[in-house]
């Protein structure tokens, strides 16, 4: 046993890791979604799978009818479950970009690889077309489609890169880099896998890429808005928290945009996320020198700045109005209004942001008041 361990060490470790995340997912899961449910069966996937690994290369060459079966059983989930593995991820991924649980649930075609990978190995035990155990020496041997699994897998693979590039513009940062962890380490061992069959690091490598894609989507990711990538309201409240404890000078500058509920309405919430990712990119190239943009919530962002004059908030809030109004793809009207205010000792977080609220509200109410 102490032999096999030491043999495997890298599995192991990687399998208390995974267990690890598991326990971390699941006690962290105050709302019990949809994307940390399904991360755990990622999980619970690798897990079996750097189980079954080093059991196929210890039953390989063993006599008995008994390691005779052991070896096709273990040799067959070698190649379903890792297809199964990866439609989840790429299903997970799915949900991140889109956020809509109903389409994951009717894109059932993110299983169809497992399922014909499973045919294939039911028909394999009769003739074998992906691998062999010789009946004498029952030693693995690979067959004519032996490399069907990682076919499929690439050609999943370029889908889900293809999906991602048509949705860069609404896809957060953190899944980009995910997405491209996940195929750079898994893609780089299995190739070495394809060549050299003893190569048995692809799936400790998955791990790894499971590891950095929680830390990124599922921890990481809730110090930032989701949609535009701006920090989150979370964030927002802890850095106020700090600075006022620190009783640091600084300014907020309280958007928000004009009717965008219209826009909602009459061109859809496609377009009016669109929208937001546009104007939170116009919001970082205006406010650059700002101590943190923030979306916080809906069609409202919150600009923290050191303390600034009058005439330089005037300036950006022009310049930001000016590139809204010449947006390309802008068929209609869109405009904002803005309140901003300067921090002073002693006033506590709800306070200052209830002066930046009525000044935004103001100019609000003033527009339509002279419409």
């Amino acid at each position: 046993m102490i032999d096999f361990l030491r043999d495997y060490d890298a599995n192991v470790i990687a399998i208390m890791m995974l267990i690890v995340i598991y326990v971390i997912s699941w006690l962290r899961a105050e709302v019990n979604n949809f994307a940390k449910r399904l991360l755990r069966i990622i999980i619970i996937s690798n897990i079996i799978v750097l189980i079954v690994e080093p059991l196929t290369w210890e039953v390989d060459g063993m006599s008995g009818s008994a390691f005779h079966v052991l070896g096709y059983v273990t040799n067959s989930l070698m190649h379903v479950v890792p297809l199964v593995l990866f439609c989840l991820w790429f299903a997970y991924i799915d949900y991140k970009i889109h956020d809509n649980i109903k389409r994951i649930r009717r894109r059932y075609f993110y299983l169809f690889p497992a399922v014909v990978i499973f045919a294939l190995m039911l028909i394999n035990l009769f003739v074998p077309i992906i691998f062999s155990i010789d009946s004498l020496t029952n030693i693995y041997q690979r067959e004519t489609l032996w490399f069907i699994s990682f076919i499929i897998i690439y050609a999943m693979y370029a889908g889900l890169i293809a999906m991602v590039i048509k949705k860069r513009r609404q896809t957060n940062t953190l899944v980009i880099v995910s997405v491209l962890i996940f195929f750079i380490l898994p893609f780089s061992s299995s190739l070495l896998q394809m060549i050299y069959d003893r190569f048995f690091y692809t799936y400790t490598t998955v791990s790894i890429a499971i590891l950095i894609s929680f830390i990124f989507l599922e921890t990481i990711s809730g110090g930032r808005d989701y949609l535009t990538g701006l920090y989150s309201r979370q964030s927002f409240d802890a850095y106020m928290h700090h600075l006022i404890e620190e009783g640091r000078t600084f300014m907020l500058l309280l958007i928000d945009l004009d009717n965008f509920k219209s826009v909602n309405d009459k061109y859809g919430h496609v377009y009016g996320d669109e929208l937001l990712v546009d104007f939170s990119t116009m919001l970082s190239e205006v406010f650059d020198f700002a101590d943190m943009i923030v979306r916080m919530g809906g069609d409202e962002f919150m600009v923290v700045l050191k303390e600034e004059t009058p005439e330089v908030i005037a300036s950006h809030i022009a310049v930001l109005h000016d590139k809204l109004a010449n947006m390309p793809q802008l068929d209609h009207d869109l405009s904002f209004s803005h309140g901003y205010a300067l921090y002073e000792e002693g006033l506590t977080f709800n306070e200052i942001y209830r002066r930046v609220d009525q000044k935004m509200y103001l100019e609000k109410h003033d527009k339509k008041t002279s419409m």
